[in-house]
Parts: C-alpha cells; structure tokens; sequence
C-alpha cells in the first residue's frame, strides 16, 4: 500500500530531526572531518581540470596533494615561532596591565577636580573597589576561557596530522560520495533538492576558497605593515589574530584592534605610535572589506547587516568560534533555499509608476495642445 504525501513528509523530517541530533552528540569529533571534506570539496576542481588533459584520476589527486600538502606545511611552518610570541606576551602582560594601570592613575589624578563633580573614583584602585564584583567576575571568566581555549588548542594540535589524511581520502572517493549520497533523496524531489544542493554547493564552495584566501592576504600583510613599518614587538601574533578573525564579521577586528593597541602602549613610544597602528590596522581591514574580499570572493553573499550579526550571534552561542565563522556562510545557503521555495521574496521591488504626467506639467512649445488638435488644422 503506498503512504500518502504526509506520512512521507512527517517520516523525513523525523529522520532529519534524528540525523541532526545524532550529528549534534557527537560535534566533538566532527571537525577534522568537516575541515578533511571541506578541503577535498575545494581542491576537487583542480583534479577534475587535471581529469581533462588526460591525466589519470589517481595520479591527479597525488598532484593535488602534493600542493595541498606543501601549502599546508608551510602555513604550519610559522607555528612554533607564534606559540613563542603568544607564550612570551602572556607573561609579560601582567606587567604591561600594571604599567598601564600607573599611567590611568597619573591621569585621574591630574582630573581631580573634573572627576570629583562627576562623583567618579579618582584612581584605579578606587574604581577597582567600587566595581570589584563585575571586574572580578569579567576577569575569572575571562581567564576561564582562555585557559580553556589554550587547552583545547592543545589538545588539538593532532589535527593538523589527522587533517591531511582524511582529505586524502575524501578527495579520492569524493565523486563516489556525491553519488551514493544521491541516491538516498526521493525520486520525486530529487531534481529539486539537486538544483538546492548545487547552488548551496556553489556558494560555500566560492565562499570558503576566497574567505580562506582574504584570511591569509589580510594576515600576511598585516603583518608585514606592523613589522616593517612600525617594528612592533608580536607583529606576527598580530597578524595571526588578525587573519584568523577577519573571517568573524566586525567581532573579529575589534579583538585585533584591542590587541594592536594594547602591544603599541606597551613599547613607550607614546600616543603617536598607538595612533599610527590602530589606523594602519583600520585602513588594511578597510580596504580588504571593499576592495579585496568582495573581488576575491566573487560579490557578497546577499544577507542584510541585521541577519549577519543575527546570524553571528545565534552560530556563536550554539557553537563557539566555529559558529561564528560558518555563521554567514550558512544563513546564506538557509537563504537559497527559502529562495527556492518563495522566490517573490527577494526579486527586486519595482520602482513607483513614474509614467503618469503631474498636474503642474506643461506642453512642449513645439506640440499642439489637445484644443487645437481638436480644432483640425484646415480652417475650411
């Protein structure tokens, strides 16, 4: 007896739903594979091209892999030099959180009487008193988190062995992948969920190739520009951070920024030199945002201001970092298939009926009016 189109609708969303939670369980151990498939999905056109001059599937995936690899270990390469550099930073920051302490206190103290007619505290240790209870909870759970995220880099430094093995055998079987995976969706909405997946497929696939590309220009340069041009101590932590979180929208320059600054203070150079970092980091994340990444990129993936940061803030507090920066990405792809579904929603609003003539409008001088039109023009 054949079910009706309910009961099939209702069986699979129930198997979505159970996929999805069963996928969610075990989140922990997903990501090298989600990053192995993601690399194999972006190196795969550059097999295929190979496929076309003749050359043989397997031979064209050990090419490939070749060039993964080599890019992949000379990103590793600088590693240990910025693990240094971040060890380093953090041991010395206490002391540059104290320097900067002694010179808020200069300055309270020099503001007194402006302070006083405000009723604010007239040195750190005062305002450290009035507000102990909301520093101190800012400063636990900020030592919280990064205790916890340092041990969690940690604990996986062995992705970066995992990782190229599992792209390895993704980018062999990844046609075969494609194609069994096909067969699992219904012959009556096969057509439509393929056309979906292709768009999606498209988009991410364009979205992650340029994003990982903006990531490492925009991090090499800045570091480069911080280095050279300002012989900045941790110019390549800055550059690191500022690589890694140009990919998280707005979020991610602030922190660089904070950490830019925070770095200059701390080198005695005085207000100037601060000031001339924080705008060459303004002006570099400026010119990636409207010249570089909408050409590498390809155009803007189309989402409104509102629904990125919506969007940032919902990947965030689900998943962390990474939800942070599959956030945009994924609200797109939601986007293409609500698209699919209500295409009306996203055509362009016709502009107002501008063909009707307004009152106040005059005849050309050269054009009869409808008076002497009527009148005809032989006068017998």
């Amino acid at each position: 007896m054949r079910k009706d189109p309910t009961s099939r609708t209702l069986l699979f969303l129930v198997g979505v739903g159970l996929f999805a939670w069963a996928v969610y369980s075990i989140r922990w151990a997903l990501p090298p594979f989600f990053i192995g498939f993601t690399f194999a999905a972006l190196l795969d056109p550059l097999v295929d091209s190979f496929e076309k001059r003749r050359v043989p599937r397997g031979a064209a995936v050990f090419l490939v892999f070749l060039i993964f690899l080599a890019l992949f270990s000379a990103m590793a390469f600088p590693l240990p030099l910025i693990f240094n550099q971040a060890v380093e930073f953090f041991g010395e920051a206490p002391q540059i959180f104290e320097d900067m302490r002694g010179h808020a206190d200069a300055w309270l103290a020099s503001h007194q009487e402006f302070l006083n007619r405000l009723g604010l505290p007239l040195n750190v240790e005062a305002a450290l008193d009035q507000y102990r209870e909301q520093i101190s909870g800012l400063v636990q759970g900020a030592a919280t988190g990064a205790m916890g995220w340092v041990q969690a880099s940690l604990a996986r430094m062995a992705w970066v062995i995992i990782t190229p093995i599992i792209t390895l055998y993704f980018l062999v079987d990844i046609d075969r992948i494609r194609t069994r995976l096909i067969y699992l969706i219904p012959d009556e909405t096969r057509e439509g969920v393929l056309e979906i997946t292709r768009d999606i497929g498209k988009l991410l696939v364009q979205y992650v190739r340029g994003l990982i590309l903006v990531c490492f220009g925009q991090g090499i340069v800045v570091w480069l520009a911080l280095q050279l041009g300002f012989n900045l101590p941790y110019a390549l932590l800055v550059g690191l951070v500022a690589g890694v979180l140009y990919a998280v929208p707005y979020i991610g320059f602030l922190l660089t920024l904070i950490l830019g600054l925070v770095i200059a203070w701390s080198t005695g150079y005085g207000i100037g030199y601060m000031v001339g970092v924080g705008l060459t980091l303004a002006a570099l994340n400026q010119i990636f945002d409207l010249l570089i990444t909408p050409r590498v990129i390809g155009g803007q993936v189309g989402l409104h201001p509102v629904a990125s940061l919506f969007a940032l803030m919902v990947g965030g507090g689900l998943f962390g970092l990474p939800g942070m920066l599959l956030a945009v990405p994924v609200a797109a792809s939601i986007r293409v298939v609500i698209s699919r579904f209500y295409p009306r929603m996203f055509e362009p609003i016709p502009e107002q009926n501008k063909t009707e003539p307004s009152a106040d409008v005059t005849p050309e001088p050269d054009q009869p009016t409808e008076s002497e039109s009527d009148s005809g023009s032989d006068p017998d």
